[in-house]
C-alpha cells in the first residue's frame, strides 16, 4: 500500500590481493624515509557497522509504524457534531484511551473505549491471535509487513524471522479478546449503504445492552483503523465518537457529541465503501445486560424462569438482540412444536404396530385400517397456552416439549386448555425425570410415571423395577407387592 522501502545494499569491500608470499614469491621490504600517515579513526564506523544486524528490525520496526499511522494520512472526510475536547471528555466522566505515539493498537483502544474501562491489554489480543491463527502470529501478531531480507514462503502471510510484527490485530482476534475479557461480543452485519435499511439502525434502536460499534476503515491507499462510537448513557439519542489518534490534520478533532440523525449521516457517507466492504461497523453487546433485556421481554409475555444458559443460547441464535431472541422463543418455536406435534400424531411404535397385526392374527389390510382408525382418533391439544408451558417447561427445546405433550396425552387423554397447563405444570418434574430415566421413550415413560402414582415411588426406583421386569406393568406391580 505504498509503504515498500528500497535499500541500497551496501558496497562490496574492495578485493585484496593475496600476499606475494602467499603466491611463492620472495616478499619485497619497501622503506620510506617519511612516516606514514596515521590510519583514520573508523572505530565508529565498525560499532555501527556491527550494530546493524542486531538493530535493524527494531528500526524498521519504528520507521513503519511511524509512517502507517501519520495522522496526515488518516484524516477523516465527514467530520460531525460537536468536537469533544480531552477536558471535555474528563469532565463528563467518559473514559478515553488515546493510542500510543507510533503504535498500532487502535483495535484494543477503541475496545477500551466502548467498555469505558481498559479491560483489555495487548497479551490478550496476541494470545487470541494464537488461538485463531497459530501459523500468522507466530511473531506475535496477525499483519506482518516483509521488511529487507524477508523471503516470502509458498504459503500467504508467512515470512523469515526478519518481518516487522505491525501490533494491528486481525478483527477476528478482537472478537476472540472481547468475548473471553470484556464480556462482549461483536456482530457480523452485511454492510448497506443507507442506514435506514441496514441493520446497524435496529441494533442503534435497541436496549441498553448495546455498548456501541466498532468501527473498522480498510479502504485502499489508507492506514486500516479502527475508531469507536459509543452510546450516550447520560443524554437520551446521543452518540460519542471516540478515536483514539485524537486529532487528525488541521487540528481536526476527532473525537465527536453526535445526534442519532448525525450518526444516520456519518453511516451514510460511506456508501459507496459500504457497498465495497471497505467500512464495516460491528455492534458490540454486552452479553449480561442482553440476558436480563432477554428475561424483561419474556416476563411481560407472561414467560418466567428463562435460564441463562438458554437466554444465551437463543441471544447467540438471534445475533444478540433480545427482541429477536424472544421472537424466536415465543412465536417460531412455538409454531416449530406445534408442526411437531403433528408429526408425533402420525406416528406408530414397533410395539402398536405388533399389537394391531396381532389383534388381526397377522393380517396387514385389516390391521393397518385398524392403525389409520387409531391415528384418525388421536388428539393432542396444540392450544397456544399449552405449547407455551410445554415449551418453558422444557427450556424452550421443541423437541424434549414434544414428547412431553405426547406423554401428558397418554396419562390425561382430552383434558380442557386450561386443565392441561395445569396438569403440566405441577407434573413437569415426573414427566420430565421419566423422559430422562428411558431416553425419551414416551412408552416406557407412561409406564415409569403409571408406576410412580400407584406405588408412590421415585422415578429412579420406578424405572428400575420395570427394567428389571422387562417393563411389563403387571409383573412389576406384584414384585413390590411381593417386596412389600
Amino acid at each position: 500500500a505504498g509503504l515498500a522501502h528500497e535499500f541500497t545494499p551496501a558496497p562490496a569491500p574492495p578485493v585484496v590481493p593475496a600476499s606475494p608470499g602467499a603466491m611463492g614469491m620472495t616478499p619485497i621490504k619497501l622503506e620510506f624515509a617519511a612516516e606514514a600517515p596515521e590510519a583514520p579513526d573508523n572505530e565508529p564506523l565498525v560499532r555501527a557497522s556491527a550494530s546493524v544486524d542486531s538493530t535493524f528490525e527494531a528500526a524498521t520496526q519504528a520507521a513503519l509504524a511511524a509512517s502507517l499511522y501519520d495522522a496526515n494520512l488518516t484524516g477523516p472526510e465527514h467530520e460531525c457534531g460537536e468536537p469533544l475536547p480531552a477536558e471535555d471528555l474528563a469532565a463528563s466522566g467518559i473514559f478515553f484511551e488515546a493510542q500510543a505515539p507510533g503504535s498500532q493498537t487502535c483495535g484494543m483502544n477503541a475496545l477500551n473505549n466502548i467498555m469505558q474501562a481498559p479491560k483489555l491489554q495487548v497479551d490478550h489480543l496476541v494470545q487470541a491471535e494464537r488461538r485463531i491463527s497459530p501459523e500468522r502470529s507466530a511473531y506475535g501478531g496477525d499483519f506482518i509487513l516483509a521488511t529487507t531480507g524477508a523471503t516470502p514462503t509458498k504459503q500467504p502471510f508467512e515470512f523469515d524471522t526478519r518481518c516487522a510484527v505491525t501490533e494491528f490485530f486481525d478483527v477476528e482476534a478482537l472478537k476472540v479478546a472481547a468475548s473471553e475479557h470484556c464480556g462482549a461480543e461483536l456482530v457480523e452485519l452485511e454492510p448497506k449503504p443507507k442506514f435506514s435499511e441496514s441493520d446497524v439502525a435496529t441494533y442503534a434502536g435497541s436496549g441498553q445492552s448495546l455498548a456501541g460499534f466498532l468501527v473498522y476503515d480498510r479502504r485502499p491507499g489508507r492506514p486500516m483503523h479502527f475508531y469507536a462510537i459509543v452510546r450516550d448513557v447520560s443524554r437520551e439519542g446521543y452518540w460519542i465518537k471516540l478515536d483514539s489518534l485524537q486529532s487528525g490534520p488541521s487540528n481536526i478533532q476527532r473525537n465527536r457529541l453526535i445526534t442519532t440523525q448525525e450518526l444516520e449521516q456519518l453511516h451514510d457517507s460511506f456508501a459507496d465503501d459500504f457497498s465495497h466492504w471497505l467500512i464495516r461497523w460491528y455492534p458490540v453487546v454486552r452479553r449480561d445486560c442482553a440476558v436480563s433485556e432477554l428475561q424483561r421481554v419474556m416476563s411481560k409475555h407472561g414467560s418466567n424462569g428463562i435460564c441463562k444458559e438458554v437466554a444465551l443460547g437463543a441471544l447467540k441464535e438471534a445475533k444478540w438482540l433480545a427482541s429477536d431472541a424472544a421472537h424466536d422463543l415465543l412465536i417460531n418455536r412455538c409454531a416449530q412444536l406445534e408442526k411437531e406435534v403433528l408429526v408425533a400424531q402420525m406416528l406408530v411404535s414397533e410395539e402398536q404396530a405388533r399389537a394391531a397385526l396381532d389383534a388381526t392374527e397377522w393380517d396387514r389390510q385389516a390391521a393397518v385400517k385398524n392403525l389409520s382408525r387409531d391415528l384418525l382418533e388421536r388428539h393432542l391439544d396444540t392450544d397456544t397456552s399449552v405449547l407455551q408451558t410445554a415449551l418453558a417447561l422444557a427450556n424452550y427445546d421443541v423437541g424434549r416439549a414434544c414428547k412431553m405433550l405426547i406423554l401428558s396425552s397418554r396419562l390425561l387423554p382430552g383434558p380442557t386448555p386450561e386443565y392441561h397447563v395445569e396438569f403440566l405444570t405441577k407434573s413437569a418434574t415426573k414427566l420430565l425425570s421419566s423422559l430422562t430415566l428411558t431416553e425419551g421413550n414416551v412408552c416406557l415413560s407412561a409406564a415409569v410415571v403409571t408406576l410412580m402414582d400407584s406405588a408412590k415411588l421415585e422415578a429412579r426406583a420406578a424405572a428400575e423395577v420395570l427394567a428389571v421386569c422387562g417393563w411389563e406393568m403387571g409383573l412389576a406391580e406384584k414384585v413390590l407387592q411381593v417386596q412389600k
